[in-house]
């Protein structure tokens, strides 16, 4: 049985002006405000409180190894423009006349089960996870792959999964001259399933996969292609689907200042389903193409 958990605290500033009409170093926004268009209402802060815990044991048995677990994760943040409305603003340290004036909490529960089984030839994982919060609903999700050693250098992976994505604050509570979140937002879910052919020795390393995701509800930031205004709103626009594949080559080398060079290429398609003329600011920004080469080496 093993029990983890994690807790992390971050403060930050974001400053639109970082020069002018702010300094680095400011007091007062208030008598400033006169130097900086109409829509801003000066710097954001926001501080941020996660932690986490989870359990998790496993049995072995002469069918393979079984494992059960649960997680919880909270999530708070207080800040100038993310959240629900405070009924009384709390100051923000060492800042005068700033407050923050929003707040949100989110608790999160998992539980999971998953089994491990082999063969001399054949490996099987398979599981499935209860997810979820008060806001957004419980989700079952489920997964799972299998591997064939086609030789004692090469085999052969297949796998399917189901996955989900929580809007983030910012999706949900941003709202400014420019973006506009959406509190309504809905999780996004996609499918996700990958073929992968390995093959190594001491030498060369050569890995290929295909893969294929099919998003429902894809959460995005979008306006639509005609608007003078230019506002991205925060939506469930669309429905994604990606195909693309990796190819690679790894060499490493002995006695040699050079430890590894590696050569890859990946290729990607993506495309929606909306029957709404939006622009999408990151859903369908993707790079066709790419070419890699990596270097290691010994100075």
């Amino acid at each position: 049985m093993s029990l983890l958990s994690s807790a992390r605290q971050h403060k930050d500033r974001f400053e639109l002006f970082r020069e002018s009409p702010f300094p680095s170093r400011w007091k007062d926004t208030h008598s400033r405000l006169e130097e900086v268009p109409s829509w801003y209402a000066g710097h954001n802060f926001h501080h941020t409180d996660i932690w986490e815990i989870n359990a998790s044991a496993y049995y072995k048995w002469k069918l393979g190894i079984t494992t059960v677990g649960v997680d919880f994760r909270s999530e708070y943040i207080k800040s100038t423009g993310l959240g629900e409305t405070l009924e009384e603003p709390i100051p923000v340290p060492n800042q005068e006349n700033t407050f923050y004036s929003r707040e949100k909490l989110r608790l999160h529960q998992n539980g999971f089960l998953k089994h491990y089984f082999s063969t001399e030839k054949w490996n099987f994982n398979i599981g499935t996870m209860a997810t979820g919060n008060d806001d957004f609903g419980f989700y079952m999700l489920s997964g799972g792959n299998i591997r064939y050693l086609l030789t004692n250098r090469s085999d052969i992976l297949f796998t399917v999964q189901q996955g989900y994505r929580l809007p983030t604050f910012t999706d949900l509570y941003m709202n400014n001259a420019t973006q506009k979140g959406d509190p309504n937002l809905k999780p996004e879910e996609s499918i996700n399933t990958d073929i992968s052919y390995k093959w190594n020795n001491s030498k060369l390393f050569l890995p290929n996969n295909i893969f294929y995701r099919y998003g429902n509800r894809i959460i995005d930031w979008v306006r639509p292609s005609d608007d003078e205004i230019f506002i991205w709103n925060a939506k469930n626009f669309t429905n994604v689907t990606t195909v693309g594949y990796d190819i690679s080559a790894t060499y490493n080398f002995s006695h040699s200042f050079l430890n590894s060079v590696k050569l890859s290429y990946s290729y990607l398609d993506v495309s929606k389903k909306t029957t709404d003329n939006y622009l999408s600011l990151y859903a369908t920004d993707f790079l066709r193409h790419q070419f890699n080469l990596g270097i290691l080496h010994t100075v």
